[in-house]
């Protein structure tokens, strides 16, 4: 097939054809540019994606360092502002193993979504789109090549807190959301690659396509939520997913990701419901993925049939249960502290940490900024000050963990390893085996947070002298520099 565009070419290792920052806070709109796809040439709706990361590459991408004051900063802060400070560690971020899983599947779920459709071009297709509040007509709109031939997406599950939605938003970093091919001609057409609905709170389906619609609005830049309240007039369920399957093939939506599914009214919501929204998968050619805990998938997904068209199974929750991992993130966030002397994390503390927090990483991260404030205040950081912090602060959410199933506990009707084995074909298993050992190769001697740790530092210190650069433009400067540099070599005292 030959296309009618150009290729950029001569791209850099962490280089993407697109010239601006992407992701939940910065869901740009850009102008298609394409670079050449192997596996789809051809296919504008692919080759206009970002290229693929490596799995090397996921490192950099998931982690995030933090800039702690200085010494010299914290001499002359207060201890209000020292205390207030150590909440920086929010945005601690550090690669976790089903983050290499969630990077390929993504990409593999909306490359098959628009490698099994097509788009016709007609005069007598006149559609009134809205984008940025504006209407303008469309004559195209895509098709799936085969009914029944849905497109597998993903299924991310685990315990709250265990870094499953902060994960999506680092992997929509990478994707400019909204892609504009041929502006301003016969054949414009608008593509959205992903779309995340949030999931409503204690309401039935016709509040989940009323955030559809929301979602749509947020990302076409429509203050005047022209597609929520399209959804809105719509009430029965037959309506409903015909405007749905009308607008993501208008739209040429690549994937759409329900996130917290455990907060949908299970009393009021159908299994029939469900199978009508996934169903769009087959009639479409959307993938569908779904976020959340494995009680609530339980509940929802009863038949294996309906379970499966989400696609493959990531246990997001995996690596809180073992024990090495917690120790490599507690050795990761330890390089972070308010205080001259260091905290030593002795392996009766972080047993403790490991006890109380179950492996959840939004849990040890509260209770280390916890502990730094105790430091703060001059208290010696023992395993008995670590148990005192985490009973004085967390008891409410102690009690609510005891009453949370852990969905990899060998308990009946939970999800343990081996059900992750039969529910996951063979392929997929190995598939995973080998992402473990990838990410203990990747990250075995925490370079990578030394990486990050000066990145960190680079653009705090450009941006505190020279605001017109956006981070996104020293991250991407900085990783082409460092890309020539051997990462083995690197250390915070020889780069700064």
């Amino acid at each position: 097939m030959n296309p009618n565009y150009s290729y950029i070419t001569g791209l850099q290792r962490g280089e993407t054809q697109y010239d601006s920052e992407f992701g939940i806070e910065a869901p740009k709109i850009v102008k298609a540019k394409y670079i050449r796809n192997r596996m789809y040439p051809g296919n504008p709706y692919i080759e206009a994606l970002p290229p693929r990361i490596s799995e090397e590459d996921c490192i950099n991408k998931y982690t995030r360092a933090i800039n702690v004051p200085s010494f010299d900063e914290m001499e002359e802060m207060t201890e209000e502002e020292l205390i207030a400070s150590v909440d920086l560690l929010d945005d601690f971020r550090t690669l976790l193993p089903f983050h290499i899983t969630l990077e390929r599947e993504f990409r593999r779920a909306v490359e098959r979504s628009y490698s099994r459709r097509y788009v016709i071009s007609d005069e007598s297709i006149e559609n009134e789109l809205t984008v940025r509040n504006k209407p303008f007509i469309s004559h195209q709109t895509m098709r799936i090549i085969e009914q029944s031939n849905a497109v597998p997406g993903f299924t991310l599950l685990g315990l709250s807190g265990c870094g499953k939605t902060t994960g999506i938003n680092s992997l929509v970093q990478g994707y400019p959301q909204i892609i504009i091919h041929n502006p301003g001609t016969f054949n414009q057409s608008t593509q959205i690659v992903y779309l995340i609905v949030d999931c409503p709170t204690n309401n039935g389906f016709a509040q989940l396509y009323k955030n559809v619609g929301k979602a749509l609005d947020k990302a076409l830049g429509n203050f005047n939520k022209a597609y929520e309240k399209l959804l809105s007039a719509h009430t029965t369920l037959g309506e409903l997913n015909s405007k749905m399957a009308e607008l993501i093939e208008l739209f040429h939506i690549g994937i759409i990701i329900f996130d917290e599914i455990e907060l949908i009214d299970l009393k009021t919501t159908r299994e029939s419901s469900l199978e009508s929204l996934l169903l769009l998968a087959n009639d479409t050619g959307v993938a569908i993925a779904v976020i959340g805990t494995q009680d609530a998938y339980n509940e929802l997904f009863i038949k294996r049939r309906t379970a499966r068209r989400t696609g493959v199974l990531i246990p997001a929750s995996l690596y809180c249960t073992k024990e090495a991992r917690f120790k490599d993130i507690v050795e990761d966030l330890s390089l972070f502290q308010w205080t001259k002397t260091p905290i030593v994390f002795t392996e009766e503390i972080i047993k403790e940490l490991y006890k109380r927090t179950d492996g959840v990483i939004s849990d040890l991260v509260e209770i280390y900024k916890l502990i730094q404030i105790d430091a703060i205040l001059g208290k010696t950081i023992t395993k008995k000050s670590v148990t005192t912090a985490v009973n004085n602060y967390y008891k409410g959410l102690q009690k609510a963990k005891s009453k949370e199933k852990n969905p990899l506990d060998e308990t009946p009707g939970n999800l343990a390893e081996n059900e992750i084995m039969n529910f996951n074909s063979a392929s997929e298993v190995a598939e995973a085996a080998r992402t473990e050992k990838v990410f203990d190769e990747i990250t075995k001697d925490h370079k990578y947070m030394t990486y990050a740790r000066l990145k960190e530092a680079v653009i705090t210190e450009i941006k505190s002298t020279d605001n017109n650069y956006s981070r996104f433009e020293i991250e991407k400067a900085f990783g082409v520099i460092m890309a020539c540099e051997n990462l083995d070599e690197i250390t915070l005292t020889n780069l700064l």
